[in-house]
């Protein structure tokens, strides 16, 4: 995944030895904090403004040319800009965590559910940055979304000197979600269970209690998702006919490609993940405002 306009930013240096950096930022409180951090400055002289965000899958809470960008400003006493070409974004930027997975899951005859096990190590890179964001999540939706009455997940983040990892949408719990979809089809195939069926018996509803000891209040219709999927018919395979028209062929590389029913087979599987909204472990957001009034003009 990738941001639909690739980063851009400028950075202008104030008359009191402080700096204002305008870029795309989804979180201007701590992109100021460690602004300010980085140049060795108190964070009233770090002023971030918000200048649009064109499209975010999560690396937008790294600081990326932000960094830089300002330190330019601050060394030449000029307004600097920068603006990446997406060959640039996907240089420089971070990306998602590699990570290593070890999982051992416990079942009853009938494929309840009722234990899980699993050690996961994410490779943060040279820097740790976000990866305790990133490592909080894997490890809190560990077990995926399923009922899951015992529960031993240990996770690291480490240090390494491959290049620096980060926030990509669902940091963290899609690297888990791999792994623990991947045990449940194993699962199956050990119990002579259909996939679909085995995921029926163990998915999670409102009022269950996740592995972190928390409840689900909110609406939770994973079986109703998973039973709609399950029950969508497939779509009919294309014929034969060398004449059908494009549109009707539901496989790649339409009826001169890759998508010969000769050289086709479908596959058919199934899977079911979680990701976190506003942080898996909660966060303490912020949201501020001016107000300035003006005879009968307010101005927010």
């Amino acid at each position: 995944p990738a941001p639909i306009g690739a980063e851009a930013g400028l950075a202008v240096p104030r008359p009191d030895g402080g700096v204002e950096l305008y870029t795309a930022s989804t979180d201007p409180h701590a992109d100021r904090d460690l602004a300010a951090a980085c140049y060795g400055l108190p964070p009233e002289l770090v002023k971030v403004v918000v200048t649009g965000v064109p499209g975010a899958m999560g690396e937008r809470e790294d600081a990326g040319m932000l960094l830089p960008l300002g330190l330019l400003a601050l060394r030449t006493g000029h307004p600097v800009k920068l603006a990446a070409t997406r060959e640039e974004s996907f240089l420089g930027h971070a990306h998602r965590h590699p990570t290593l997975l070890r999982y051992r899951h416990h079942a009853d005859a009938e494929g309840t559910l009722l234990k899980v096990e699993a050690q996961i190590l994410l490779d943060a890179g040279a820097y740790a940055d976000t990866s305790a964001d990133a490592l909080a999540a894997a490890v809190s939706f560990a077990c995926g979304p399923y009922v899951v009455p015992h529960a031993f997940v240990e996770g690291w983040a480490v240090r390494t000197n491959n290049p620096p990892s980060g926030h990509v949408r669902g940091e963290g719990a899609m690297q888990v979600c791999a792994a623990y979809e991947g045990q449940m089809d194993k699962l199956a195939a050990k119990l002579g269970l259909d996939p679909a069926e085995l995921r029926m018996r163990n998915v999670m509803a409102t009022g269950d209690l996740l592995p972190t000891g928390q409840t689900v209040t909110c609406p939770a219709p994973v079986a109703d998702l998973l039973t709609a999927v399950r029950d969508e018919p497939l779509p009919a395979l294309p014929g034969d006919d060398a004449d059908a028209d494009e549109g009707e062929w539901p496989l790649p590389g339409g009826p001169d490609g890759a998508g010969d029913p000769q050289a086709v087979r479908r596959g058919v599987g199934y899977g079911l993940g979680m990701v976190h909204m506003l942080g898996a472990e909660g966060t303490d957001e912020v949201s501020t405002a001016t107000v300035k009034v003006q005879g009968s003009v307010a101005t927010v």
